[in-house]
């Protein structure tokens, strides 16, 4: 980049990650005036090369002070004979700077996922083994629900479990557009996907269940609530199957009765009695009904049909 008699100088950063390279340019307010972000596919050389290129194009009369970060970017800097910050280092500076006010920064990142400590100094703790939601997780889920045939989402907590459990935390990954798109994929193809107690939440939250897609809700929405004596059942249910029709009951009968274990706090479908009727027992997604339910927590001796 070239520079102009006169011309103030611009502040270029390049942070790569182990996913992707950055590249943001500041005025001399420190404001961005130009940003880019683009995944490397490993080929980091190429791709900083490339990037650098067009900001080069945006501003072809600027002289700039350059600067590079990030998990990848050490190697990097000593190869162009650039200087080097160590990446909590320019995520404290960032915040500082930008958010003056900021008590903890967290950051997902491709690999790992950060937590930065602004109290009594400065404190980073790194999770490298728990990254969900994390760019690599991402992009490593969605190419395994291209190649899978059945999506199968289990449960979590139980017994202390908190409002909404960890269903609220898979509609999160469920809900990223690459995730999304690979769901839609597997479904375009017949693909199965199945959800157990907080997975079976999830796919309430997220709108596959009943509508088939991951969708934004509204308040007419179905979901799932707190049972009705506010408390966390344990217990064994008798179910009837109602319906034959999904791949899962093959093999079942209609009218069969079968004693099944429940653990839950959150166990209670609200939804239209309309949407119930129709969408649910007209095509037959529910799959069971029960049959008869043995002492409730209460004491009290209930019976449904």
């Amino acid at each position: 980049m070239a520079t102009e008699a006169g011309a103030f100088k611009l502040h270029l950063g390049i942070d790569v990650g182990s996913t992707t390279v950055k590249v943001a340019v500041l005025d001399e307010d420190d404001q961005i005036v130009y940003s880019v972000y683009r995944r490397h596919h490993a080929d980091v050389r190429a791709t900083v090369l490339e990037v650098l290129q067009e900001a080069a194009a945006q501003f072809p009369d600027k002289e700039v002070t350059v600067a590079i970060t990030g998990s990848g970017g050490l190697l990097l800097s000593q190869w162009l004979g650039i200087e080097f910050v160590q990446e909590v280092i320019a995520s404290k500076t960032a915040v500082e700077t930008f958010i003056p006010k900021t008590d903890v920064a967290i950051e997902l990142g491709g690999e790992d996922a950060k937590i930065i400590y602004f109290d009594n100094g400065i404190e980073q703790r790194m999770n490298g083994t728990c990254a969900g939601g994390t760019g690599a997780f991402i992009d490593q889920m969605a190419a395994l629900l291209d190649n899978s045939h059945i999506l199968a989402i289990p449960g979590g907590f139980s017994a202390g479990d908190e409002p909404d459990g960890s269903a609220k935390f898979i509609v999160n990954i469920l809900q990223n557009e690459k995730i999304k798109a690979a769901v839609t994929r597997l479904l375009d193809r017949d693909g199965l996907i199945l959800g157990i107690c907080n997975g079976f939440q999830a796919l309430i939250k997220s709108g596959l269940l009943p509508y088939g897609e991951i969708r934004t809700l509204d308040e007419t929405s179905p979901t799932l609530t707190r049972n009705h004596i506010n408390r966390h059942i344990s217990s064994v249910v008798r179910t009837r199957v109602a319906s034959t029709c999904s791949p899962w009951l093959q093999g079942l009968e209609c009218g069969e009765v079968y004693s099944i274990p429940v653990s839950h706090g959150e166990g209670r479908l609200v939804a239209d009695e309309a949407m119930i009727e129709e969408e649910m027992e007209r095509v037959g997604k529910a799959v069971s009904v029960y049959e008869i339910t043995i002492e409730h927590l209460s004491g009290k001796e209930i019976q449904e049909r």
